[in-house]
């Protein structure tokens, strides 16, 4: 079976006899890197593929030595990898390649989610005529964003930062640990507000801030506005993940990436948005919005935290996502190979290993920072209540015991609230409750063991008002961090934020207090199945890793032989459950050397 090596369609011709040696690693497994699928060393000659590497051997090359490029492996016809070259060393007789393929083959790893362009720069008007009075272009793009979600690969949405401004910072009194409503109007990004009438295509009564200076009758109007909030569009995720691959030329399944309300996630950041236009058009770009991290840290991030996967497809060559949970479900579809068996297994069997699992806190918000020290003892925490509303107002003395300084969890809130007596009569005391700290959250997997923080930040949710005349307030996500301008330059410049933080953005949702609605960002999806809180039954244990988890820390291993065909390897989901002899498996590993002449060896891991 004669082995076939191209690049973009240009035949790169191979010695007689040459064999390669081929490592196929499962999506499922690659925990911190883009390890993929990839062959080890091996050569080509030097004549007569000088041409197509650019005579590297030669210190007057046509290129520089080393860049990638494209390539196709196949036996017999049947195309096995697509991917990329990458020259190792030259020589006047012989050139030593690799090859990468997959998402690792497209270079990917190493780069910043900054690097790509996401469409380029977007255009607004900067003033808007309507009716006989201009107003700002830029409130109303994000009003229009806000009814047409579908339309755009990005959201307005209202997010507090008591750090936006250094008039915030040096308020008198400030503490970004406290929860409560800030006075009208508070400091943050795509600042929202209820109206109670409605003007300017405003959605459900309510619009992004802006404020009109008027004259006095008579007297000379001056057509100038104030932005009563920073601005800030917040990528979806599954949009950023399209743009980064598309630019480093894949193809997206898209209706498999990211599917249903996992779609509705997005980045969030301490950035604001960078006015790139001119007199007349406001221009902005995604790139300068999304946080500092490169595609693996990202890639890493949502494996981690919500087991979700992100390969190409070998069937159809498209990158889509899956779940870890799905793959490891007694009902997922797997492939029979119990005919491809060439020999009993080899069985490794190691020591259990433990986890602990642990909310990610970001040191740079002041909001969060010191979370986890200021947990409370474990002795002092009562059972938790569903809401505010059920925190018990009094106790009774001899049964319930109460002290001061007793801890119950809000779940509604996550927050614990500590509580103070005070003696009403010899049997009972009044409760009085007030808030305490953010409840972070540890699950030990297997009894515990090395700590596993999630990658994805934990993001505050505060109370906030919305109407200086009403009191309709929004529990609206909230962090306190200087604010990150992609033009700022010199010894002044704030940092990007290095930190995942995602949300799910939900759309128009009721205000409390009113018949009024508000575009909401929020750790919890619009139908409340699913949280990136690490606890609770819709929680990220719970929905994504709790089925993975013992399968990822088993202790056993298996390598088996198997005997297998081109056709077997090019079609071979490595994401798909294995049967084999009637007993379910997941490859972590398969190494084979084409042309296929012996077994190919894969590393399983049982399910079930």
């Amino acid at each position: 079976m004669p082995l076939e090596f191209t690049s973009a369609g240009q035949p790169v011709h191979l010695s007689p006899g040459t064999s390669v040696q081929l490592e196929l690693n499962s999506p499922l497994f690659d925990e911190d890197t883009l390890k993929g699928s990839f062959s080890y060393s091996f050569n080509v000659p030097a004549v007569p593929n000088g041409p197509l590497y650019g005579f590297p051997e030669r210190p007057d090359g046509a290129s520089r030595p080393g860049a990638q490029l494209p390539a196709e492996l196949g036996l017999d016809g049947v195309p096995l990898l697509t991917g990329s070259q990458r020259l190792k060393s030259a020589s006047v007789s012989k050139y030593s390649v690799s090859f990468q393929a997959g998402l690792s083959g497209a270079g990917l790893s190493e780069r910043q989610l900054s690097s790509f362009s996401y469409g380029g720069l977007r255009a607004v008007p900067r003033w808007v005529t309507v009716g006989s009075t201009r107003i700002p272009g830029l409130p109303l793009h994000a009003n229009e964003v806000v009814a047409n979600p579908g339309g755009y690969g990005y959201v307005f949405a209202p997010l507090r930062n008591d750090f936006v401004t250094d008039v915030q910072k040096a308020t008198p009194g400030y503490d970004p640990t406290l929860i409560k409503p800030l006075a009208y109007p508070y400091e943050g990004v795509n600042k929202w507000t209820v109206n109670l009438f409605s003007l300017f295509d405003l959605p459900v009564d309510g619009t992004f801030g802006f404020d009109l200076d008027f004259g006095m009758p008579g007297a000379v109007v001056t057509e100038k506005y104030k932005v009563l909030s920073k601005y800030c569009p917040f990528p979806r995720l599954r949009y950023v993940l399209q743009c980064v691959f598309e630019e480093s030329g894949l193809l997206v399944d898209l209706p498999h990436l990211l599917p249903g309300e996992l779609g509705d996630l997005v980045l969030v950041g301490n950035a604001l948005l960078v006015d790139r236009g001119d007199a007349a058009t406001t221009r902005f770009s995604l790139a300068d919005v999304v946080p500092a991290l490169t595609v693996a840290e990202l890639l890493a991030g949502l494996r981690r935290d919500l087991g979700l996967v992100v390969y190409v497809d070998p069937a159809t060559g498209r990158v889509r996502s899956t779940s870890l949970a799905e793959r490891v479900a007694p009902s997922a579809p797997a492939l029979d190979w119990s005919s491809r068996l060439a020999g009993p297994p080899e069985v490794s069997v190691d020591q259990i290993e433990g986890l602990t699992l642990a909310t990610h806190v970001d040191g740079a918000d002041e909001l969060t920072k010191d979370l986890r020290e200021q947990q409370p003892d474990p002795s002092r925490v009562l059972p938790a209540v569903a809401t505010v509303a059920d925190l018990p107002p009094t106790a009774v003395i001899l049964t319930e015991q109460p002290v001061n300084g007793q801890v119950r969890l809000v779940r509604e809130l996550d927050y614990f609230y500590s509580c103070t007596l005070a003696y009403l009569d010899g049997v009972r005391v009044t409760l009085t409750w007030t808030p305490l700290v953010a409840a972070l959250t540890e699950i030990a997997v297997n009894g515990g063991g090395e700590v596993q923080e999630q990658a994805s930040c934990y993001t505050l949710e505060r109370p906030t008002e919305v109407d200086y005349q009403q009191p309709y307030t929004a529990l609206i996500p909230a962090i306190a961090q200087a604010p990150f301008a992609a033009d700022q330059v010199g010894a002044q410049a704030v940092e990007r934020s290095a930190a995942l933080r995602l949300l799910f953005y939900n759309g128009l949702q009721p205000l409390s207090g009113g018949p009024h609605y508000y575009p909401q960002l929020s750790h919890r999806n619009a139908s409340g199945t699913y949280s990136l809180r690490l606890s609770g039954a819709a929680g990220t244990y719970a929905q994504w890793l709790r089925d993975w988890l013992p399968v990822k820390l088993a202790a056993s291993s298996y390598k088996q032989p198997l005997l297998l065909t081109p056709l077997d390897l090019a079609r071979l989901d490595l994401s798909q459950p294995l049967h084999l002899a009637g007993v379910p498996y997941l490859v972590r590993k398969l190494s084979a050397t084409v042309p296929l002449q012996k077994p190919v060896a894969a590393e399983l891991v049982r399910l079930f």
